[in-house]
């Protein structure tokens, strides 16, 4: 097993390894089961985050890439990005993120059915990203966190590691 983590000014790339290495399969491969290591990892920062900092009122974006034999399995959340590059790449790199934006339909209805509003591509004019953790403000605390106007969940990418990959 590798990680990547991505740096972030709160703290939380340092949180996330510890997170993570708590709750990783015991075959690499079980990770394939469905997005739950994700969600657990992702939905436990913002409150390890609290109790480390004591600060609700900050968020961070992030980016997590499980490196197993075969595959890069990314989970992400904001706008951090992660990309593999390599010769058998199109145009030499395939994404393994992508960016969480209040302007895209999907995050539109969300933020909306949360009883926030979009403008100006800002969540409630504040947060130029639908997903994040923290960011509590934004937050209802009647309403389950990937419900919320500024969601944790993450999104899951699996993309196939071929022999000639050079970076991620």
């Amino acid at each position: 097993w590798a990680k990547g983590i991505t740096n972030s000014a709160d703290g939380s790339a340092t949180l996330l390894p510890d997170l993570a290495g708590t709750m990783l399969p015991d075959h690499p491969l079980a990770i394939f089961s469905g997005p739950s290591f994700a969600d657990e990892v992702f939905a436990g920062l913002p409150a390890a985050l609290v109790a480390r900092q004591g600060d609700a009122s900050s968020g961070s974006t992030a980016v997590v890439v499980v490196i197993t034999p075969t595959h890069f399995v990314c989970a992400s959340c904001g706008d951090s990005r992660a990309v593999v590059a390599g010769p058998q790449r199109t145009d030499g790199v395939t994404a393994l993120s992508e960016d969480h934006k209040p302007s895209i339909p999907a995050e539109t209805a969300r933020i909306e059915a949360a009883g926030g509003r979009v403008v100006m591509n800002r969540v409630d004019d504040v947060l130029a990203m639908s997903r994040a953790l923290g960011d509590f403000g934004l937050k209802d605390e009647d309403l389950d966190q990937c419900l919320q106007k500024v969601s944790p969940e993450p999104t899951m990418q699996i993309v196939r590691r071929e022999a000639t990959d050079e970076a991620l």
